[in-house]
This record gives structure tokens, C-alpha cells and sequence, in this order.
């Protein structure tokens, strides 16, 4: 039910940033303090060899003191794995003039990890879920393409997980306000 709740607000939250698109007349070279979007892709597990559906939220706030080139947020995601797995991250952003932009983010992954104990009545091995709390380093590369205030943005990230790598790609679709 959770993941049904998640979904449904991704795609709320999807509407309302395009549905006013018609009023982003302004010219597509200024750079705006705050940016919102929403992320849909494939998170691939180097260790599980699984690639699972993903989608995501994140902002950034590029602050004027430090020119356009610099930017910091946060993001959330949600992996359909075996048993979902939620992600949260703090990117630190630097945009080149060209449009490409590379980050850099410390997060948490917390999920519910499948684990086998011994019952010491039956001697029967027994299943269990755990809650699970994980440090992740995140390092991506994207593109944004802008039109006016919207973007489209084709993203490549690694995240370092529990000695594990996992492949994220995707494409994330956002307005700056």
C-alpha cells in the first residue's frame, strides 16, 4: 500500500510542475535559485544482478553568492526491489556552461533485509525481515536540457551501498522557479 501511496504522489507531483508550463515565457538562459524534479529510471545491483524500476523527487538551490556553477539539495527515491528500498541524499551539484552537471551526495538507504535464524525447538531454519539502515555515496552526471523554465535531464549515477556498487539511470523532469 505504501508503494501505491509513493507512486501517486509522484504523479501528482509531476502534474502540477507541468501543468503551468504555459507560463514559462521567460528566456531559458537565466538561471534560476531553485529547482524541482522528478526522476524515473532503472536502479541496477551489481550484487543482486537485478535491475529494478525507480522513481524519485529531488530540488536544488543554487545560491547567487556562489555564482550559477554551484548548487545543493537533497533527493528521495524509491527502488521497487524485492522487498523497496527507500533512498535519501544531500547532492552538492556543479554545473558546467555547457549544461552538463555532476554531483556528489552523502545519503542513507533504508530498506527491509530478508535474514535465516535457527529455531532452537524445531531446528527448522526460519525467514525473517529486519529493518535496515545503510550509508550510500552517490557520484552522478547529467545533461540538462532546458526549455524555458522546464528541464530534461538524462542522468548516469553510481551509489556505493554496503561494499556494493548499483548503476542508476534515468531521466528527470523539472521546472526552476
Amino acid at each position: 500500500m505504501q508503494m501505491k501511496s509513493f507512486f501517486v504522489q509522484i504523479v501528482l507531483i509531476s502534474s502540477i510542475l507541468f501543468a503551468n508550463l504555459s507560463y514559462a515565457i521567460e528566456g531559458s538562459n537565466k538561471v534560476r535559485n531553485n529547482h524541482i524534479a522528478t526522476f524515473m529510471g532503472i536502479t541496477y545491483n551489481t550484487h543482486h544482478k537485478a535491475g529494478d524500476f525507480t522513481l524519485g523527487l529531488d530540488y536544488e538551490f543554487r545560491p547567487s553568492a556562489f555564482g550559477s556553477s554551484l548548487g545543493f539539495g537533497m533527493f528521495g527515491e524509491f527502488v521497487w526491489a524485492d522487498h523497496g528500498e527507500y533512498l535519501l541524499g544531500f547532492p552538492l551539484y556543479y554545473h558546467f556552461d555547457t549544461g552538463v552537471k555532476v554531483l556528489v551526495a552523502p545519503g542513507v538507504m533504508f530498506s527491509e533485509k530478508e535474514y535465516e535464524k535457527l529455531n532452537i525447538n524445531t531446528y527448522e531454519r526460519v525467514k525473517e525481515l529486519r529493518s535496515s539502515t545503510e550509508f550510500l555515496i552517490r557520484i552522478g552526471l547529467g545533461y540538462d536540457f532546458h526549455i524555458n523554465r522546464a528541464s530534461l535531464s538524462p542522468t548516469l549515477s553510481l551509489d556505493y551501498i554496503d561494499s556494493h556498487l548499483s548503476v542508476i539511470c534515468g531521466i528527470s523532469c523539472g521546472i526552476a522557479f
